[in-house]
């Protein structure tokens, strides 16, 4: 029972000998000075406190006990103008303060000797001013306890809160923790070794670890908070319990609230590679998939065992803390070499921070270069989050790369899994013990680099094991899983130049020690800046039931009935194409993109450059018109000005290449500059190169694209003098265009064809590229009413059209089956004599990537027959008909 009696301390004029210290001395001030102003605290959250404290009584909450902590946060508050706390439970901050206080101090001390420490507790509580309370004390070999440490000090503050009067400011409890070190040292381990016996846990250090770690640390060291906790909305909800009930519960909460904020950064709990693969090989399912190919395959269980096991070494990722804390600097200093910077959506890395509480994160960006296994990493470590791991290609396995990879939380997976079922058990069984001990993942949807600048078209392997891990009877934390697609944009990519040679019918080298070596000429290049966006995360589990995965699903019991296997296959499809509708969402058009768009567009050999910045700054406008995000170094000074400097900047990079080349001119700028005659005329053989970085943004362009080029295509009888089309007409050559380039591009998900392209044509007519017509009675119809823009829109898409159009004419001579790789052979050998006999407008369509997509379409229309990896034409196949209904599709010239 607490005593009634007048605590004989007088706040407003002394402190209470545990209080922050409010005016430091020279030694204190040096220790401040020197080492903690080297401590992150963030901005938001000196706001966060700061808000907190204007609509209640701040009473802070730590994990642990410690000395260094408190005095940190002594100099953390009075930097930043917080409220100091004027009582701490286990700390005494007598000897620190003033000598005049001390004394003071000393005094009030002996006379109130005999008052208890929750006494004092309450005091200060009352008189208004903020407190903080540790939760718990490190447990050491020769740890004790400090006086006052211990004591019903939350059962207080529910008392107390229950005593305020209506309308008074309630206690405000704000989470903190100071974490010690880099991430990659923080992380959490199962076992305790000697020295966390000793000296206490690196999470909850004794006064002699704390210290070391404190003069070991300080310039890697950060706090984390969780979002504070209003006390009366708290009793509110928890209803009538007992003070003591009620007590235990927000222990809990609060603690759970700090481990949740702690485990962003630091990740799970982290278990050693031997210890993880164990588990793995012992996991019921596997065990009895084991069984079933070991009976198939006649194999005894030792072979059966002995086989996993080498697969799972094969597969496996070894995560060593001091793998980041080696390459951070090093790739400080390569991207300070090659980049002129990182623009990184900040806003969205809050997002995806706030979804890590929710559960485990699986990424999915982009893949453009080799980078990217480093890309998100570097970030993730440089901005306190847990570096995922990724799912990296078996190519990339190969010392020293693999090796420093595996380390770094990579795991390696095959191209293919055929022949070898075994090893497909095994890797399946691996990502669900990943996501079941709570780990981000990183993936690649596009299954590999993409050569031609946008997204392929999703791979469903590895998102297929996600969803297969969250629909099993153990895969809670799968389903709590939070996807984000990221768009990683580059204004130009390292590898170019293998890109343009695969595109161009070489062979793809294969990654090794003499590639890497070769790979340092890479620093001594410029590739502009790198950009990351982020899309909005969303839930896993609840996505899937909303698909149709799940016939039902109990998120309390976490209880899980799964779909037939056709209808969650089905609902892994639209899982991926929303994840590429988010990447494409969120992708920066970056300068390199913008130019690459403006100097395509028309098909023209050359460009004056008055002509390319009003096509540019249409372009640039159009894709802010359609929600697309635009690189901060496009924007000048107004919000729709386009940066002059900036563009020059990138053709000047695609000059210094060889992608572009300038005639000089006569005419300027009315303020000075480039001459508004200069010419820049693109070389033939670089055409697909810059098709390539157009092809970055290309997705903002798709949907008005084909209905610009079906306008602009239609067929003079059709169109009349001025070009007139039928509505019907515009629709069904949309549609046909949208059916053919269906494996070039996704198209929004979740809308029908007649929903698109109604608000396409609307948007085209709003913004006068389109003016409606009423022919007849009421038949509507469109003419063009800006045609200069319609064909910049056409523009970005009809070198795809062409491609279709040539692997079309390459049918034409094929008389019997041949392997797709010689067709394609076949094709592109066509498609450069028509481009050099100018019956080929485009250089950029002479790519095998297209030529290869153009034949999966033959194939999926049943034009052509797949048998055995060869492929011959339909009996009923017509290759010239076919070719002229590509042919009508383009726009005439």
């Amino acid at each position: 029972m607490i005593s009634s009696r007048r605590v004989r301390i007088d706040f407003d004029q002394e402190p209470h000998p545990t209080a922050m210290i409010e005016r430091p001395g020279p030694v204190l001030r040096w220790v401040f000075t020197r080492f903690f102003r080297e401590i992150t605290f963030p901005p938001e959250l000196a706001q966060r406190i700061a808000k907190a404290s204007e609509t209640g009584q701040v009473i802070y909450v730590c994990r642990t006990l410690s000395y260094i902590d408190y005095l940190y946060f002594t100099f953390a508050f009075l930097a930043a103008g917080l409220p100091l706390s004027r009582f701490a439970n286990g700390v005494k901050t007598l000897l620190l303060q003033p000598l005049g206080r001390i004394v003071r101090g000393a005094f009030l001390l002996w006379r109130n000797r005999r008052t208890s420490h929750v006494e004092e507790f309450n005091q200060v509580v009352r008189s208004g001013a903020s407190a903080m309370l540790f939760l718990k004390r490190p447990h050491t070999l020769f740890g004790w306890e400090p006086a006052g440490f211990r004591g019903p000090y939350v059962e207080e503050a529910i008392r107390l809160e229950r005593e305020r009067p209506p309308g008074a400011r309630p206690i405000v409890f704000v989470p903190l923790v100071l974490l010690w070190g880099s991430p990659a040292l923080r992380a959490a381990k199962t076992r305790r070794g000697i020295l966390d016996v000793v000296f206490g846990e690196r999470e909850a250090p004794g006064r002699v670890r704390a210290l070391w770690m404190f003069f070991r640390h300080f310039k890697e060291s950060q706090v984390v908070a969780a979002q504070p906790l209003d006390l009366a909305e708290f009793i509110k909800n928890e209803g009538d319990l007992p003070d003591d009930v009620l007590a235990r519960r927000l222990r809990w909460h609060l603690a759970g609230r700090l481990e949740s904020e702690v485990r962003v950064v630091l990740g799970p709990v982290r278990k050693g590679a031997r210890r993880i693969g164990e588990e793995v090989l012992r996991s019921r399912k596997l065990v009895a998939e084991a069984q079933v190919i070991a009976k198939a395959e006649n194999l005894s269980p030792q072979v059966v065992t002995r086989r996993a096991r080498a697969a799972l070494r094969e597969i496996a990722a070894e995560p060593k803390p001091w793998v980041f804390d080696v390459l951070k600097p090093i790739l400080a200093w390569v991207w300070r070499r090659i980049f002129d910077g990182f623009e990184v959506d900040l806003i969205g890395l809050e997002r995806l921070r706030e979804a890590a509480r929710k559960g485990p994160l699986i990424l999915v960006p982009s893949h453009k270069s080799h980078i990217d296994y480093l890309v998100l990493s570097y970030v993730f470590t440089e901005n306190d989050l847990v570096p995922p791991h990724i799912a990296a290609g078996a190519n990339l396995s190969f010392f020293p790369l693999g090796f420093l990879f595996r380390r770094g939380g990579a795991f390696f997976l095959r191209r293919s899994f055929k022949g070898d079922k075994l090893y497909g058990a095994v890797f399946r069984a691996y990502v669900r013990k990943l996501l079941r001990e709570g780990n981000n993942l990183e993936f690649f949807i596009e299954g590999g680099r993409s050569r031609t600048g946008k997204l392929l078209a999703p791979k469903l392997g590895l998102l297929g094991m996600v969803v297969e891990a969250a629909l099993s009877d153990d895969g809670a934390h799968a389903r709590r899983a939070q996807i984000v697609p990221i768009s990683i944009g580059y204004e130009k990519v390292i590898e170019e130049k293998a890109f343009a040679r695969e595109l161009a019918g070489g062979e793809k080298k294969k990654e090794d020690v003499k590639g890497l070596l070769k790979a340092t000429r890479v620093l001594r290049g410029n590739y502009g800046r790198l950009n990351i966006q982020f899309d909005e995360p969303f839930p896993l589990g609840a996505t899937l039931r909303d698909a149709g995965a799940m016939v039902a699903w109990d998120e309390d019991q976490n209880v899980v009935v799964p779909a037939d296997e056709t209808l969650w296959r089905h609902a892994t499809q639209r899982l991926a194409h929303r994840i590429v509708y988010g990447i494409n969402r969120v992708t920066a058009v970056t300068l390199t993109a913008l130019a690459a768009a403006a100097l395509l567009a028309t098909g023209r050999r050359g460009i004056t450059r008055k002509e390319l910045l009003e096509q540019a700054q249409f372009l640039m406008r159009w894709a802010q018109r359609v929600g697309g995000r635009l690189s901060q170094a496009l924007l000048g000074p107004g919000a729709n000005a386009m940066s002059l400097d900036a563009l020059d900047r990138a053709l000047d990079l695609l000059t210094r290449d060889g992608d572009l080349e300038v005639r000089s001119g006569s005419g300027t700028l009315p303020g000075g500059g480039r001459p508004l005659d200069e010419i820049y005329t693109i070389p033939d053989d670089r055409r697909p190169r810059l098709a390539f970085y157009r092809n970055n943004a290309i997705h903002l362009y798709v949907a008005d694209g084909l209905v610009a080029l079906a306008l602009l295509g239609a067929a003079p009888e059709a169109a009349g003098a001025d070009r007139i089309v039928a509505r019907g007409l515009l629709r069904e050559r949309t549609l046909r265009l949208s059916r053919l380039l269906k494996l070039e591009f996704s198209y929004r998900v979740g809308e029908t064809f007649e929903a698109i392209f109604d608000s396409t044509v609307a948007g085209l007519v709003a913004a006068g590229l389109l003016k409606p017509e009423i022919v007849g009675d009421s038949a509507e119809a469109f003419r063009a009413g800006a045609p200069d823009k319609l064909a910049l829109l056409a523009g970005q898409l009809r070198d795809f059209v062409e491609a279709y159009w040539v692997a079309a004419r390459g049918l034409e001579t094929m008389t019997a089956p041949l392997a797709t790789k010689d067709l394609v052979r076949r094709i592109h050998d066509l498609g450069e004599k028509l481009f050099y006999t100018g019956k080929l407008e485009r250089r950029e369509a002479c790519t095998d990537t297209n030529y290869q997509n153009a034949v999966a379409y033959f194939v999926e229309r049943g034009i052509l027959i797949a048998e055995d990896k060869r492929v011959r034409l339909a009996p009923s196949a017509d290759p010239k008909r076919l070719a002229t209904e590509i042919a009508d599709l383009m726009s005439s010239r």
